[in-house]
């Protein structure tokens, strides 16, 4: 049991008391944790190498689903590729399709043969836009959009096709950058 003066710093003269038990209880506290490690060491070597052995197997087991779904994983790169750079050849092929359905509907309209005498005019008498903002539309903007996406991906898709390796360079290069 500690002397009355470790316990309460309000008595004077008992401060010297006071550091001794809280070194004395330290040191306790210290040897028995030493202690309990020693009397455990056997028992926790055995936990640590089974824990060392599991880990061993998880690596080794991921090693070898790595090395069997690599020729996978790198056929869905190429595909995803090819599907990636089609999805935006599709949608220039279908806003290129506006053309000849804006020219279809442009030669049928009544409104623009109106506008033939003026062809400066923008706006029909309504104020609106009208045949003519029909004609900018579908028959200029979206085709040459339609046509730029074309463009920029028609090669880029054809590239996982033709040379997949290639492409899985630039991929992973890509990946790095």
């Amino acid at each position: 049991m500690p002397h009355p003066c470790a316990l309460d710093e309000t008595l004077a003269g008992c401060a010297e008391l006071a550091a001794q038990h809280a070194v004395s209880a330290v040191e306790a506290s210290t040897l028995s944790l030493k202690e309990a490690l020693i009397t455990n060491a056997p028992a926790l070597t055995e936990r640590l190498n089974a824990a060392m052995m599991k880990v061993g197997a998880w690596v080794e087991a991921s090693e070898t689903f790595a090395v069997e779904q690599a020729p996978f994983l790198v056929q869905e790169i190429i595909w995803w590729g090819v599907a990636d750079y089609a999805y935006w050849v599709v949608l220039g092929a279908i806003l290129m399709c506006t053309l000849p359905l804006s020219l279809f509907y442009l030669r049928r309209s009544e409104g623009l043969k109106r506008y033939d005498a003026k062809l400066g005019a923008a706006l029909n008498e309504d104020g609106g836009v009208g045949d003519f903002g029909f004609a900018l539309i579908g028959v200029i903007i979206l085709p040459i959009a339609g046509f730029i996406f074309i463009l920029a991906n028609i090669m880029a898709m054809l590239k996982p096709i033709v040379a997949p390796r290639l492409y899985l360079i630039e991929y992973f290069k890509g990946l790095v950058d």
